[in-house]
């Protein structure tokens, strides 16, 4: 401010914005009446701090047993209308888990962004891997079979994959090599008769069925032949 007419010269132009960094400012006042007055120049030193950035890795989810899906960041700080397009180097955004990762909670990690006017904080974000428990959707039913003819138990379920079967008889006895959603027996005999049930396992848990019984009808058979007879 001059207490006599004239103009000022600003050194940058006023109203320039300046990146990040140290200046000096310079200002000149030419008088009106440079016959009485002289042109008079002064300065002052200014630093330009870098403004605050944070870049923040948003929180995701997904199904174990499925892909990681793509991450994203949010920013927050970007003055002047700016995007993350000013940026010299762009955040990376990575996680180490992996499709059978188990189900919980995996840091998404950020880093990387750089911009000559920004300060930057890089803030890590959360992948949670979930998984739904097996549920029996059909449950195995009675069966009454003939003996000698195959008995074929079935059970249905959804939940996240995969899924482990482990069919049991009479509650108890494991039957081996039987680990899949159907269960035949084949040639069944009354030493088959009995209650069958099967176990649904997957990652987070497992089910048990409801009890099927099988029975097996014997047809009749000739224990003694009739023989022939004479009779006077």
């Amino acid at each position: 401010q001059a207490n006599v007419g004239g103009g000022f010269v600003y050194t940058p132009t006023n109203g320039t914005v300046l990146p990040a960094g140290n200046y000096t400012l310079n200002v000149s006042f030419s008088p009106n009446d440079p016959t009485n007055y002289v042109i008079t120049n002064a300065s002052v030193s200014l630093t330009v701090k870098a403004a605050p950035l944070l870049v923040k890795a948003e929180d995701q989810s997904r199904l174990y047993g499925e892909t990681n899906p793509v991450f994203t960041v949010k920013y927050t700080g970007f003055v002047n209308g700016e995007t993350n397009g000013v940026l010299s180097s762009q955040p990376v955004a990575v996680t180490a888990a992996t499709t059978n990762s188990i189900p919980g909670g995996y840091p998404i990690t950020v880093s990387g962004a750089a911009a000559t006017n920004y300060s930057i904080t890089h803030s890590n974000g959360v992948l949670t891997v979930t998984a739904d428990p097996p549920v029996i959707t059909q449950q195995p039913t009675n069966l009454v079979v003939i003996a000698t003819s195959n008995a074929v138990f079935t059970v249905n379920n959804g939940g996240t994959l995969p899924y482990a079967y482990q069919w049991y008889f009479n509650q108890t006895n494991v039957l081996s090599g039987s680990t899949n959603a159907t269960l035949t027996l084949t040639n069944a005999q009354p030493v088959n008769v009995g209650d069958y049930t099967v176990v649904v396992t997957n990652i987070i848990g497992s089910v048990t069925s409801s009890v099927a019984t099988l029975m097996v009808l014997v047809p009749p058979a000739f224990t003694q032949q009739p023989t022939n007879t004479t009779v006077n």
